[in-house]
C-alpha cells in the first residue's frame, strides 16, 4: 500500500529555497501551502511554484483553527536572521523580528494535530540567543525529540562558505537514527548507508570553476568593480578565481556593498595578483592601473544561486532588478544542506 505524500508547510518561504529541498530530497512530500510577507520574494516564489498556494500575510496572523485545517505533517522554517547578527545589532528576543517564531512556537504548543517533523535554519548565532532557549523549551513541553547542527556547504563539496545553525525536530515517539547530543553537531552524524548516497563523491571541494558561467563581453562588463571601488576597497576584497576551492558568504548587501558581503573573481588570470595589489599599496592605495587589468567582478545572481545549490530550472522573473537578485538570495539558504538534513530526518520513515 502507497504511503500519502507528507504534507508541509513552509514558513519565510522566501524565493522557495525550502521548497527545493524538499524536491532534492525525493522525500515523498509536498507543500501545501507557504507563507511570507515580501512581495518581492513572493513574485519569485510564484514564477518557480505557481501551483503551490501561496499565503502574502504576516505569520502573527495565522491562527490555531487556520494551521489545523492543513494538516500538516512538517514544518519547515528559516525565521529572520537580523535580531542575531552583527548588523541587526543582536537584539535577540526584544526584536519585533522575533515575533512571528514565538507566534509559531505559540501555535504548536496549542496545536492538537502538532507536525511530525519541524526544521529550522538561521545563522550561526542563533545557538547563543534566549530566542533558541525559548525554541528549546517549547519543544521539550511539546514532547519532541531534537538536535541541532552547524553546517557549511564546504563540507558537502560546495566551494561557498556559509556557516549556518539548523535544528532537526521529530515529535515522540519518533526516534532519530542516530544518537542526539546537548551541543550541535558540526559534522553530520554517522550514518554510512545513507551517507554514500548523500555526499558529494569528491575528494575534497569541487573548484569555483564549476560554478562559473560563460560570459559574454556584455555581461562581464556589467559585472566588473568599478575603478572608484577598488580605489577605495581593494584592499579589503576577497579574490578568489576559476580554480580556488572556497568563496565568501553571500549577502544581501552583495553588489551595493563591498565589506564583508562576499568574495569577487579575478577574470584575467595573466595578471599577478599579488603584483596589482603591490602596486596598490606602495602607491600609497592611489593606483589602480593594475588592479583594473585583473578584471575584478562580482559573481552572477545565476553563480550565487548555484553555490547555493538552487537548480537549472530557478529563475527570476524578467522585473526582478539585479539588486533585488542578490538581496533575495542573501537572505537565502543553501539548498543541498537542508535537503541532506531531511534526508536524515527521515531516514528511519518510511517516504
Amino acid at each position: 500500500m502507497e504511503q500519502s505524500k507528507l504534507r508541509v508547510l513552509e514558513f519565510y518561504s522566501g524565493i522557495g529555497g525550502m521548497h527545493y529541498a524538499l524536491l532534492n530530497s525525493a522525500l515523498n512530500a509536498e507543500v501545501v501551502a507557504a507563507f511570507d510577507i515580501n512581495t518581492c520574494a513572493n513574485h519569485v516564489y510564484r514564477a518557480n511554484f505557481p501551483n503551490t498556494a501561496l499565503c502574502q500575510r504576516n505569520i502573527t496572523g495565522l491562527t490555531v483553527e487556520y494551521i489545523e485545517q492543513l494538516r500538516a505533517d512538517m514544518f519547515l522554517m528559516s525565521p529572520p536572521c537580523q535580531p542575531f547578527t552583527r548588523q541587526g545589532n543582536r537584539e535577540d528576543d526584544k526584536d519585533s523580528r522575533t515575533n512571528s517564531l514565538f507566534h509559531l512556537l505559540k501555535l504548536i504548543s496549542t496545536l492538537s494535530l502538532k507536525p511530525n517533523y519541524i526544521l529550522i535554519e538561521n545563522v550561526q548565532g542563533f545557538e547563543l540567543s534566549a530566542t533558541r532557549e525559548h525554541v528549546l523549551t517549547v519543544l521539550t513541553k511539546c514532547d519532541y525529540r531534537y538536535q541541532e547542527f552547524l553546517l557549511t556547504p564546504t563540507q558537502f563539496g560546495i566551494p561557498n562558505s556559509r556557516l549556518r545553525y539548523y535544528l532537526l525536530a521529530k515529535l515522540k515517539p519518533i526516534e532519530f537514527s542516530f544518537i542526539t547530543v546537548s551541543k550541535p553537531y558540526t559534522t553530520l552524524p554517522n550514518l554510512p548507508f545513507l551517507k554514500e548516497q548523500l555526499v558529494q563523491p569528491v575528494s575534497g571541494v569541487v573548484p569555483l570553476h564549476n560554478f562559473l558561467q560563460l560570459l559574454s563581453l556584455k555581461e562581464l562588463n556589467e559585472l566588473l568593480i568599478p575603478q572608484g571601488v577598488l580605489l577605495r576597497y581593494a584592499s579589503i576584497l576577497d579574490v578568489v578565481s576559476e580554480d580556488s576551492a572556497q568563496c565568501c558568504c553571500f549577502t544581501k548587501a552583495y553588489g551595493h556593498y563591498v565589506e564583508g558581503t562576499g568574495s569577487v573573481v579575478q577574470s584575467n588570470m595573466e595578471q599577478s595578483l599579488s603584483e596589482a595589489f603591490q602596486q596598490y599599496m606602495l602607491s600609497g592605495k592611489n593606483s589602480t592601473e593594475l588592479l583594473m587589468k585583473l578584471k575584478l567582478r562580482y559573481f552572477s545572481p545565476t553563480e550565487v544561486a548555484g553555490l547555493l545549490w538552487f537548480p537549472a530550472k530557478f529563475h527570476f522573473p524578467f522585473d526582478v532588478t539585479v539588486k533585488q537578485q542578490y538581496r533575495l538570495l542573501g537572505n537565502s539558504l543553501n539548498v543541498y544542506v537542508v535537503s541532506t538534513l531531511l534526508k536524515y530526518m527521515l531516514y528511519n520513515v518510511r517516504c
